[in-house]
C-alpha cells in the first residue's frame, strides 16, 4: 500500500517517566524556538549515492497528533488516527513541545514505517530508554538518514547491549551521513544483502566500528554486500576502525546465544576512506571465524 507520510517534531518514549522528562526537558533547553519545520532539501557531499534519489511531492493535507502530554498515558491511538487519516498523500505533524508515550509490551519503543514516499523531519527525540535500541533498515531501497544522532548509553546500573547504531539488511541504494553516534556495538553495520550503500561524515564513539556483516551464519543462505563506500569517519574510543566479520564454514556453537555458520556468500567492492581514528584497538579487521574459538574448526572450514 503506497503511504506517504511526513512526521516533524517526533518523541516517543516508554517506561520511568521521570528519567525520560528529564531527559527531553534537557533536550529542549538546546533548541531555539522555531515555526512550524519545513522539510529539509537534502545535500550529498563529498559523495553522491549509487544511483539519485527522486524528489518527493509537496503535501496538501496535514493532520496534527493529539497528545495527552503527561508521560504516563498511552498515546498510540492519536498517532494511529493521524497516520491513517493522513494516508495517501499526507503530512503528520507531531507538534513541537509536546510528548508522545508508546507502549510497546511495556518496556520498549517500537515505532515501524513503510510504505513508499516517505519523510520522517523536524526536531525532536526518540527515548527508547531500553537496553537494546537501535535502528534496523530492512528490505528498503532509496533511503537517506541525514543530520539524525544516536545515543545508546544505559541509564541504569546495567550494561546497554547489542546497540547498534544503524543494521542494514536486505537494502540497496541508501545514504547515511552527517551523525554522531554514541554506543557499544557497530556505529553502523552491513548485515546480508545490503548493496550501494553510502555512509559519510560520521562520528562514531564507543563502538565496534563500521562493520560488514556478520556474514555466512546460517546454512544454505547466500549473504553479499557488495558497492559500499564509507568516507570521511571520525572514530574514536572503539574496538575497530573498518571491520568485516564472516562465520565458519561450518555450523558451531561458541555459547547458547552465539551459534551459527556454515553459509556462503561473498563480500565485494567495499571502499572506507579518510578515516581518522583516535584510542582503537584495532583501525582494520577481517574476522574469517566469527562466533567461535575453536581454531581447529575455524582452519578446517574456513
Amino acid at each position: 500500500m503506497r503511504s506517504p507520510i511526513s512526521i516533524a517534531a517526533l518523541l516517543l518514549q516508554t517506561s520511568s517517566v521521570i528519567a525520560s522528562r528529564s531527559a527531553y526537558e534537557e533536550y529542549l533547553s538546546g533548541v531555539p524556538s522555531e515555526k512550524e519545520c519545513e522539510r529539509p532539501n537534502i545535500s550529498f557531499a563529498p559523495n553522491q549515492p549509487w544511483a539519485p534519489i527522486a524528489p518527493s511531492p509537496q503535501r496538501h493535507k496535514t493532520c496534527q497528533v493529539e497528545s495527552h502530554d503527561d508521560m504516563k498515558t498511552d498515546d498510540s491511538g492519536y498517532i494511529l488516527d493521524a497516520l491513517h487519516e493522513c494516508n495517501n498523500g499526507g503530512r503528520v505533524l507531531f507538534p513541537a513541545g509536546k510528548t508522545f508515550k508508546q507502549i510497546y509490551q511495556n518496556v520498549t519503543t517500537f515505532f515501524q514505517l513503510g510504505g513508499t514516499d516517505v519523510n520522517v523531519y523536524g526536531g525532536g527525540m526518540l527515548d527508547g530508554n531500553g537496553q537494546v535500541w537501535y535502528n534496523f533498515v530492512a528490505n528498503s531501497i532509496n533511503v537517506v538518514f541525514d543530520s539524525l544522532d544516536i545515543s545508546g548509553y544505559s541509564q541504569s546500573k546495567n550494561e546497554a547491549k547489542n546497540t547498534d547504531g544503524w543494521d542494514l539488511y536486505r537494502t540497496s541504494n541508501a545514504g547515511i551521513q552527517n551523525s554522531v553516534v554514541n554506543n557499544g556495538d557497530d556505529c553502523v553495520s552491513f548485515k546480508p544483502n545490503a548493496t550501494e550503500i553510502l555512509v559519510q561524515n560520521m562520528h562514531c564513539n564507543g563502538s565496534h566500528g563500521i562493520s560488514v556483516g556478520s556474514l555466512g551464519q546460517y546454512v544454505g543462505e547466500v549473504d553479499i554486500v557488495q558497492k559500499i563506500l564509507v568516507d570521511t569517519i571520525a572514530m574514536s574510543n572503539a574496538s575497530d576502525g573498518a571491520r568485516i566479520k564472516v562465520w565458519p564454514g561450518s555450523s558451531a556453537a561458541l555459547s547458547g546465544d552465539l551459534q551459527g555458520g556454515g553459509g556462503s556468500g561473498r563480500v565485494r567492492n567495499i571502499v572506507y576512506r579518510n578515516y581518522e581514528i583516535m584510542n582503537v584497538d584495532y583501525a582494520i579487521e577481517v574476522t574469517q571465524c566469527y562466533g567461535q574459538d575453536d581454531i581447529t574448526l575455524c582452519n578446517e572450514y574456513p
